[in-house]
């Protein structure tokens, strides 16, 4: 595993648990794929300041409305903070969390207490603590 960048709390590939697979950025468009260890575009960290990096862009939606995009992480109109909840979900401030559908559309909802909206990370980090990957 590549080292995660110092204000990482979450890192490695994030999986959805309905269908086990895993989000990506495919030419700044999210997207959902089989996971592989082999796709940098699905290495994914959710840093410090809530935004879900894939190397130098942050997954951004509209307020009103599901467009999601990876973008420049500054200086964008899209709203790029996410919440990782105790429940395993991705929401945003207005209760809307990313969601999976039957058709592998990735897409913003009312959180509720579905699979399509369960992701997890491989890594969870407390910097101040040694690195161990165990």
């Amino acid at each position: 595993m590549p080292q995660p960048p110092k204000d990482a709390v979450y890192y490695e590939r994030l999986r959805n648990e309905e269908n086990k697979k895993c989000l990506e950025n495919n030419e700044q468009k999210a997207d959902i794929k089989d996971c592989s260890d082999l796709k940098p575009h699905q290495m994914l960290y959710l840093n410090q300041q809530n935004k879900l990096v894939n190397r130098d862009l942050c997954l951004g939606h509209l307020k009103a409305g599901n467009t999601l995009r990876f973008v420049n992480c500054n200086g964008s109109v899209l709203d790029m903070t996410w919440t990782y909840t105790s429940k395993n979900q991705l929401s945003t401030s207005d209760d809307q969390c990313l969601a999976v559908g039957k058709d592998n559309h990735i897409y913003l909802e009312t959180c509720n207490d579905t699979n399509g909206q369960k992701w997890t990370f491989k890594y969870k980090f407390d910097w101040s603590k040694p690195l161990s990957y165990s």
